[in-house]
């Protein structure tokens, strides 16, 4: 059963407090989207229950952006409201984001939407990157599958040539 993106950000908010570490919006918004990408390729269910959209700088869960969008460019000091810290009960779903910030949780912003942004990620697919007054195009969950996808055998290859 999907989440709702503000209790996947209020997980993420925990583990950065306790790492000492500082999310903003925008790095909030990409970590949330990477690890629901992760869990449809992995898993093959969806990690949250609303679409991802397609805005100019990466891809968006709109929910997420009106809760955090008072900060800025600031870090996030508070939870997200109306989903309570409910501790998510899928033991899966917890690895997972747990790896996503192990992998992620030091990369800046910028970064992220580089990584988000590249030639070929779902949100290239559905979004031109010169046009700037679009909003709202979703991408589809097939999409960022099978991209996910991509990046798990690319990763399982490159551990093969390593071993």
């Amino acid at each position: 059963m999907p989440y709702s993106a503000k209790a996947i950000a209020n997980y993420f908010l925990d583990r950065a407090n306790a790492a000492g570490q500082e999310i903003t919006p925008m790095k909030m918004q990409k970590l949330v989207y990477i690890a629901h990408g992760w869990h449809l390729a992995i898993h093959g269910e969806p990690l949250i229950d609303e679409p991802v959209e397609a805005w100019r700088f990466g891809p968006v869960i709109p929910s997420l952006f009106q809760v955090f969008r008072k900060y800025g460019a600031s870090p996030i000091a508070e939870h997200a409201d109306g989903v309570g810290r409910r501790a998510l009960d899928n033991t899966n779903a917890q690895t997972l984001l747990d790896g996503v910030m192990e992998a992620h949780g030091e990369m800046s912003a910028i970064d992220l939407m580089r990584l988000t942004h590249a030639k070929g990620s779902p949100w290239s697919s559905v979004r031109d990157e010169d046009d700037f007054s679009s909003y709202g195009d979703i991408i589809d969950d097939g999409v960022i599958k099978d991209h996910f996808t991509q990046l798990d055998a690319l990763a399982q290859e490159k551990r093969k040539q390593a071993a």
